[in-house]
């Protein structure tokens, strides 16, 4: 069974898939789609980042601009940080469009797609959130990514707890096997830190007397992206005497350089300061909450698009930090390993019982 690895992130939404390359990465933003004058001839059609997604399901049709287009060229661009996840529509629009692009073909047979949620909703929201995806039952169309309708509905769901993805992408290769045995078997502890844009989360890992996770030492926190945003906001307001444009907040967040008004605001020196600032914040609570077992951790991985936030912090503590391959994908990475480790175990245990027939 083909599996899909999808991190419905608060910032972007990430996809990977079994058998491929390909991988889906789109800002979190969704805006209504409208006819498109200059998208061809002299300026071109079809940029890759630009993304239409059109949804047949229950009898309705809709089509959205999501991404960067959305960005670019919506006039009612809307993004979430609603904690609920099960019922916001930014939800399945941005999972029907992950799922399209990345959809392994007519005669691949069977999908299980494995997604995740936030630790601290984890428990309250997984039942449901898992009901509504196997509900999911619709037609979705790419303009200019595929060639026509596609099919998506899942055979299977599973659904994760974000960090635990980033931490399996971490220490687990592509085929679920161990990246260092070394690492594994340390006898210190192994932390998986994984800073996206609402939160970050912590997961650790004990590899001796056996590799298992340490539950009160894996928790999240809720700070990410989303907290320099907010001061890079202030920072605008308070440089360019308005508020930033929507359509450019995530660059002005991090590249603290834009044309406004006629002029260069400039706020890299800011921009570092609340780096900094942010990331040192993040290490603290961390510490805090790891108490006198900061001096067990023998390994640190760091993932999400936030990484080099706690990366100077997190060297300044712990001697061995590394920063996983990918790191904005490893949640979506680590879903896909996951989904094809639970393949396997049903496809060993089906055979178990055509052997014991």
């Amino acid at each position: 069974m083909a599996v899909l690895g999808i991190d419905l992130g608060y910032g972007f939404t990430k996809g990977v898939v079994t058998g491929s390359q390909e991988q889906f990465l789109c800002q979190s933003l969704i805006g209504s789609s409208l006819d498109r004058v200059l998208s061809g001839g002299l300026f071109g059609i079809n940029h890759p980042d630009d993304i239409q997604v059109d949804i047949e399901r229950g009898g309705t049709s809709d089509s959205y601009f999501i991404g960067e287009l959305a960005r670019r060229e919506s006039t009612d661009v809307t993004y979430t940080m609603d904690e609920n996840k099960i019922d916001h529509p930014l939800t399945q629009v941005l999972l029907c469009a992950a799922s399209a692009v990345l959809w392994p073909g007519k005669d691949a047979g069977p999908v299980h797609l494995v997604t995740g949620l936030p630790m601290s909703h984890y428990k309250t929201q997984k039942a449901k959130l898992e009901e509504n995806l196997r509900k999911l039952d619709a037609k979705v169309r790419i303009p200019g990514k595929n060639t026509g309708w596609v099919p998506v509905k899942f055979d299977r769901v599973t659904v994760f707890m974000q960090g635990y993805g980033a931490a399996y992408a971490a220490v687990l290769d592509e085929n679920g096997k161990p990246r260092d045995k070394e690492v594994l078997q340390s006898g210190g502890l192994v932390v998986v830190i994984e800073s996206g844009h609402k939160t970050t989360d912590v997961v650790t890992f004990e590899t001796k007397p056996k590799f298992r996770p340490v539950d009160h030492l894996s928790f999240s926190l809720n700070l990410g992206g989303d907290n320099l945003a907010q001061t890079m906001l202030r920072v605008f307001q308070e440089k360019a005497g308005a508020q930033c444009p929507a359509s450019v907040q995530d660059q002005w967040t991090y590249e603290g350089q834009l044309w406004y008004d006629g002029t260069e605001v400039n706020a890299t020196r800011e921009l570092d300061q609340a780096r900094e600032r942010l990331g040192q914040t993040i290490m603290d609570r961390i510490r805090a909450r790891f108490g006198d077992n900061a001096g067990r951790v023998s390994t640190v991985f760091l993932a999400g698009r936030n990484a080099p936030l706690v990366e100077q912090p997190c060297k300044s503590t712990w001697n061995n930090v590394r920063v996983v391959n990918n790191p904005q994908f490893a949640n979506a990475e680590g879903y896909r390993i996951v989904g094809e480790m639970l393949e396997r175990k049903a496809a060993a245990r089906s055979q178990d019982k055509i052997r014991m027939a």
